[in-house]
């Protein structure tokens, strides 16, 4: 019998796409939908807990509706892997990722195979108006944290007692997006303004081994701020990345451009005070009210810089204010306690599980209604 609602994707991948599928799953489930899970490529072998908690709804069959939770750019790869007499069949919804302002001009028709496209962010749906035949919806993706155990800052090496600032950015994802130069810039110049101060940087990296003289750069760059950085730069868990989170005072994001900013989100649902460069989608679900906006300007993307650049812009965050917000934290630390009260609050509101859900479920009975 055909499931009334599946989910497409990359359901035991540790990637965005897969996290946006999983956390879809926990917001239907949530307000009682029950979808079932497909995997398109059947590649990745999930842990324990993952498999306990997906396993049962994995299928190999379409839905009556299926929302796939793939990029454009996969879209013809991952159709291939299917019953296409199925597809056709049935109510298919895409549900892709973009981090520019422009969507691709040679993806759209990709998105025209599917009867519906929702975009995670109100940044992903500006890029797409107007350029689509079919409906275009506005439907975030979920974000809430769990943590299946709980790590201190000794097992990350971090000081105990120092203001921790925290960022991430991998050299295999075009890590000029992410902006690791400005963050270092920044704390270079809290330092410089406050010597004194018991504080640090933690960057936590991935894929320096395919970019070592990135690696070898940010070493140097690093270098006369000695012990008030904590270098991370080794595979973790995702429980050890929120719980990396947890142990630190504040995030830091001086990033040029996010499709939704799942890091920042996860940051504010645990209560941490955000910096955050005040562009793109993770406008959703902060305001001046409960994160510190770095303001900017827009450039153009270079050559080299992320795909599809020609006649993108980005953001280029200010260095001077978000150096000024750090200080800020650190001279007032029940500042940084009431501003991570507010961003808890603000995203559990804005895209906590069942307020997803809800949406999700909203839109899925009209779909079946009409």
């Amino acid at each position: 019998m055909t499931q009334p609602l599946v989910l497409v994707g990359h359901p035991y991948a540790p990637i965005g796409c897969g996290e946006s599928l999983r956390c879809s799953y926990r917001a239907l489930r949530s307000v009682a939908v029950r979808p079932g899970l497909l995997d398109v490529y059947r590649m990745n072998v999930p842990d324990p807990a993952a498999a306990v908690e997906f396993g049962p709804a994995l299928t190999d069959r379409l839905g009556q509706v299926n929302v796939f939770h793939l990029n454009a750019n996969e879209v013809e790869q991952s159709l291939a892997t299917l019953d296409m007499r199925a597809f056709e069949s049935a109510y298919n919804i895409i549900y892709p990722n973009w981090e520019l302002s422009n969507f691709p001009d040679e993806w759209i028709a990709e998105l025209e195979r599917f009867d519906e496209v929702w975009a995670p962010s109100k940044f992903i749906a500006d890029s797409l108006e107007g350029r689509l035949s079919k409906p275009l919806r506005h439907l975030p993706v979920s974000c809430e944290v769990d943590l299946s155990s709980f790590l201190d800052r000794r097992y990350f090496g971090i000081p105990e007692s120092a203001y921790a600032f925290v960022f991430f950015f991998d050299f295999r994802s075009y890590a000029t997006r992410k902006n690791p130069e400005a963050v270092v810039r920044a704390f270079q110049q809290l330092v410089a303004s406050r010597p004194h101060a018991d504080c640090c940087l933690v960057i936590k990296l991935n894929g320096s081994e395919v970019n070592p003289a990135g690696l070898a750069k940010l070493k140097e760059e690093i270098k006369p701020l000695r012990d008030r950085v904590v270098l991370i730069d080794r595979t973790v868990t995702d429980n050890e990345v929120k719980n990396l989170i947890r142990c630190c005072d504040s995030f830091v994001s001086l990033h040029r451009s996010e499709g939704f900013g799942r890091g920042l989100a996860e940051a504010m649902y645990l209560g941490k005070p955000l910096i955050a460069t005040g562009y793109s989608g993770n406008m959703d679900f902060m305001d001046a009210t409960s994160a510190m906006l770095v303001d900017y300007t827009l450039i153009p993307v270079k050559d080299g810089e992320y795909p599809k650049h020609e006649g993108q812009v980005w953001a280029d965050a200010n260095v001077e204010q978000a150096a000024d917000y750090m200080r800020q934290l650190v001279d007032d630390h029940a500042l940084g306690r009431e501003l991570g009260r507010k961003a808890s609050l603000m995203v559990r509101e804005k895209v906590g599980y069942r307020r997803v859900g809800m949406s999700y479920r909203r839109r899925l009975a009209e779909i079946a209604g009409a």
